[in-house]
Protein backbone atom coordinates (compact mmCIF):
# COMPACT_ATOMS: atom_id res chain seq x y z
CA UNK A 1 0.00 0.00 0.00
CA UNK A 2 2.80 2.33 0.81
CA UNK A 3 4.67 2.00 -2.09
CA UNK A 4 1.34 2.17 -4.31
CA UNK A 5 1.02 5.49 -2.43
CA UNK A 6 4.39 6.61 -3.01
CA UNK A 7 4.39 5.83 -6.68
CA UNK A 8 1.76 8.67 -6.93
CA UNK A 9 3.95 11.45 -5.44
CA UNK A 10 7.62 10.63 -5.90
CA UNK A 11 9.09 13.64 -3.03
CA UNK A 12 7.07 11.11 -0.49
CA UNK A 13 9.90 9.17 1.51
CA UNK A 14 9.36 5.75 2.59
CA UNK A 15 6.08 6.01 4.29
CA UNK A 16 5.60 4.06 7.43
CA UNK A 17 1.81 3.38 9.19
CA UNK A 18 1.24 5.62 12.53
CA UNK A 19 -1.58 6.61 14.22
CA UNK A 20 -2.37 10.06 15.61
CA UNK A 21 -2.71 13.30 13.32
CA UNK A 22 0.00 14.67 11.35
CA UNK A 23 1.68 17.82 10.62
CA UNK A 24 3.26 17.27 7.11
CA UNK A 25 1.50 15.87 4.20
CA UNK A 26 3.87 12.56 4.34
CA UNK A 27 2.33 11.96 7.90
CA UNK A 28 -0.70 12.31 7.40
CA UNK A 29 -0.78 10.06 4.64
CA UNK A 30 1.06 7.68 6.78
CA UNK A 31 -1.56 8.22 9.64
CA UNK A 32 -4.63 7.39 6.98
CA UNK A 33 -2.72 3.94 6.21
CA UNK A 34 -2.04 3.40 9.57
CA UNK A 35 -5.63 3.53 10.29
CA UNK A 36 -6.78 1.90 7.45
CA UNK A 37 -5.20 -0.99 8.73
CA UNK A 38 -6.44 -0.76 12.23
CA UNK A 39 -9.40 -0.49 10.92
CA UNK A 40 -9.32 -3.41 8.92
CA UNK A 41 -7.22 -5.89 11.01
CA UNK A 42 -9.64 -4.24 14.20
CA UNK A 43 -13.21 -5.01 12.38
CA UNK A 44 -11.82 -8.68 11.38
CA UNK A 45 -11.17 -9.36 14.48
CA UNK A 46 -14.07 -8.31 16.19
CA UNK A 47 -16.17 -9.92 13.82
CA UNK A 48 -15.43 -13.47 14.32
CA UNK A 49 -16.07 -15.96 17.11
CA UNK A 50 -13.90 -17.13 18.40
CA UNK A 51 -10.99 -14.36 17.85
CA UNK A 52 -8.75 -15.42 15.26
CA UNK A 53 -5.40 -15.17 15.89
CA UNK A 54 -3.16 -13.01 14.49
CA UNK A 55 -0.30 -13.88 12.10
CA UNK A 56 1.74 -10.88 10.77
CA UNK A 57 4.28 -11.55 7.78
CA UNK A 58 6.51 -9.22 5.42
CA UNK A 59 9.78 -6.66 6.24
CA UNK A 60 7.17 -5.19 8.28
CA UNK A 61 5.25 -7.15 10.29
CA UNK A 62 6.75 -6.28 13.89
CA UNK A 63 5.93 -2.48 13.19
CA UNK A 64 2.39 -3.11 12.35
CA UNK A 65 2.02 -5.72 15.37
CA UNK A 66 3.01 -2.66 17.51
CA UNK A 67 0.29 -0.65 15.76
CA UNK A 68 -2.38 -2.96 16.24
CA UNK A 69 -1.45 -2.56 20.13
CA UNK A 70 -2.79 -6.50 20.34
CA UNK A 71 -1.07 -10.01 20.05
CA UNK A 72 -0.08 -11.02 17.12
CA UNK A 73 2.57 -13.46 15.80
CA UNK A 74 5.11 -11.79 13.34
CA UNK A 75 7.39 -14.05 10.81
CA UNK A 76 8.79 -12.24 8.57
CA UNK A 77 9.61 -15.28 6.27
CA UNK A 78 6.70 -16.94 6.75
CA UNK A 79 4.97 -16.99 3.14
CA UNK A 80 8.72 -17.88 2.31
CA UNK A 81 8.70 -20.78 4.37
CA UNK A 82 5.62 -22.06 3.28
CA UNK A 83 6.69 -22.56 -0.01
CA UNK A 84 9.68 -24.14 0.54
CA UNK A 85 7.51 -26.39 1.94
CA UNK A 86 5.41 -27.10 -0.53
CA UNK A 87 8.92 -27.40 -3.25
CA UNK A 88 9.72 -29.93 -0.93
CA UNK A 89 6.93 -31.81 -0.96
CA UNK A 90 5.74 -31.33 2.81
CA UNK A 91 2.22 -30.72 2.82
CA UNK A 92 1.19 -31.69 6.01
Amino acid sequence: MGESLRALDLSLGRLRPRLGLGASTQECIEAGFGLAIHGLVGTAVRDSDPPPSIWLTGGDGAYVARLLGREARVDPLLVLRGLSLIEMGDTA
